[in-house]
């Protein structure tokens, strides 16, 4: 049920993704977090190193997974950002992309995090 008023998140898209199975839902919500909490930062790091096709990956490989557990806000702001990378849009547009991209993220892998603990105490 916290699930559900997380959001940005659809429950029953992600769901559907897996055929209703909620126990392998919750443990891709759980990798989801693992491997992308961090990927503001790592597209931070890449685009630092002038290496702006790496930063595209890491925002292209977010909006999939995104997508994939239904975190369509994320995969949005996500999706935002790979094609301003792609498109080589300038560096002030990026930052003010990879903010909103970082601030989403930050908010959903807290509800996430909060929302799976309560899962596992239940």
């Amino acid at each position: 049920p916290a699930l559900h008023k997380i959001a940005g998140l659809d429950v029953t898209q992600g769901l559907k993704t897996l055929s209703g199975k909620t126990d392998a839902y919750l443990r891709l919500l759980g990798k989801f977090i693992d491997h992308h909490h961090d990927a503001a930062n790592a597209i931070r790091t890449a685009i630092g190193e002038g290496n702006r096709q790496d930063a595209r990956r890491f925002a292209h490989s977010t909006k999939g997974a995104g997508s994939m557990i239904g975190a369509v806000l994320l995969a949005q702001r996500a999706d935002a950002l790979e094609i301003a990378l792609s498109d080589g849009a300038a560096d002030p547009y990026i930052e003010q992309l990879l903010l909103e991209f970082d601030d989403r993220m930050s908010a959903f892998c807290k509800a996430v995090t909060e929302a799976l603990s309560n899962t596992t105490q239940d």
